[in-house]
């Protein structure tokens, strides 16, 4: 028989309260291996953050420099396409409805920036006709009297156009008369353009007497434009390094020596600006141009001082239809190639070691008026396509 307090004692040791289980944390190893592996978390994602930031950084810039590139191919193209416009006005040289030898052929290429007062004055007799007949004239330094072209960023060239303001003062946006200003005015009378009072550029009011078809009403007067593009090496204090397109304006009175505004800053970030001017050296019947002849209307003979025009269809004389022959095989057709004097190439960049001739000059500046679109369209396609690999490069994830 067993014995109560014996049993009481036994339960007890079987059936009281389990011993409590000791608690631990991390070791020291694994505490290394927890902030090690966070580190390599955080820098990982700090990478991810500077490349996208850094991504960020240079698609704005890229995208401002795309923006400001194409924003000054707005402004030159602008200005190039209307260089040579004179309100109705076609040199004789340039005018394939001309039969005449040509007395208004440029015989000197023009300094841009003569002053105003010194047009007329010996030795720069005929000085007008060069600044109508080349619109269009580029340098590699500055040119002659242009003393604001200064800091010109290296390896870039100075571009200057000249052109009739394409709106009539005080009309629009135009700019209202101003009779200290210089102004071009083109005659449409029959009668005047025969003789050789053809356009008018002054800042005489008493000068502006040319009429209108009707050869009564007084024609109109448009301002005479002409700017002095180039690359300076700064934007805003000197040695910031920020090439920058600048332009100055002509705005010229008798005693402005030059006859330029200072200039102003375009575009920032334009590292190169290069030109180069198509050459009109041949006619449609890939004929040399030759503007020291006269051209004839058939059945009259050809000459030693004219030639005969011809069928612009065949190039060749039409002796069933004379009427037929219209075209001067001696003039441009618009189209750079070919000869031009001694220039053989298609284009033609004008520098101080090989300065472009007159020649040269007219038939750039021919080419000119009559256009260079397809050429410039096909510059500004493959501008746009750099610009579009350029940005497919950045937008390509590199992390």
């Amino acid at each position: 028989m067993t014995h109560f307090p014996a049993l009481l004692q036994k339960v007890s040791a079987r059936g009281g309260a389990l011993p409590r289980r000791s608690q631990r944390g991390f070791t020291l190893v694994e505490l290394m291996v927890a902030v090690t592996l966070g580190l390599l978390l955080m820098v990982a994602l700090i990478a991810v953050f500077l490349n996208v930031n850094r991504t960020n950084t240079e698609m704005a810039k890229t995208n401002s420099l795309i923006e400001n590139g194409r924003f000054a191919i707005d402004i030159l193209q602008e200005d190039i396409e209307h260089a040579g416009f004179w309100g109705g006005y076609v040199p004789q040289f340039d005018d394939l409805s001309s039969t005449a030898v040509p007395s208004d052929a440029p015989a000197m290429t023009p300094d841009p920036c003569l002053a105003y007062a010194n047009w007329d004055i010996t030795p720069n007799l005929g000085y007008r006709y060069a600044l109508i007949g080349i619109p269009v004239q580029s340098f590699d330094t500055s040119p002659t009297n242009c003393a604001f072209v200064t800091n010109q960023q290296p390896n870039t060239d100075v571009l200057v156009t000249r052109h009739a303001e394409t709106c009539l003062p005080g009309v629009g946006s135009c700019e209202a008369l101003d009779n200290n200003k210089v102004y071009f005015q083109s005659s449409f009378c029959e009668a005047e353009t025969t003789a050789a009072n053809r356009y008018v550029l002054s800042n005489t009011s008493a000068s502006f007497i040319l009429t209108n078809r009707n050869c009564t009403t007084v024609a109109d007067k448009r301002k005479f434009i002409s700017n002095v593009y180039y690359v300076r090496n700064y934007a805003v204090t000197a040695g910031d390094g920020i090439p920058t397109l600048m332009r100055a304006s002509f705005n010229a009175t008798a005693a402005d020596t030059p006859p330029f505004d200072p200039p102003v800053a375009l575009i920032e970030g334009i590292q190169g600006f290069r030109v180069e001017l198509g050459i009109d050296a041949k006619s449609r019947c890939n004929t040399d141009v030759d503007y020291s002849t006269a051209t004839v209307i058939p059945p009259t003979p050809a000459s030693s001082t004219a030639v005969q025009r011809v069928d612009p269809l065949t190039c060749a004389l039409d002796v069933g239809n004379y009427a037929k022959n219209t075209l001067p095989p001696n003039r441009g057709d618009g189209v750079s190639r070919g000869l031009c004097a001694l220039q053989r190439q298609r284009r033609l960049r004008c520098d101080a070691t090989a300065q472009c001739r007159v020649g040269q000059a007219l038939c750039a500046g021919a080419q000119q008026r009559k256009g260079t679109r397809p050429d410039r369209q096909q510059n500004l396609r493959a501008w746009q396509h750099h610009a579009r690999a350029l940005q497919r490069w950045l937008q390509t994830p590199r992390f």
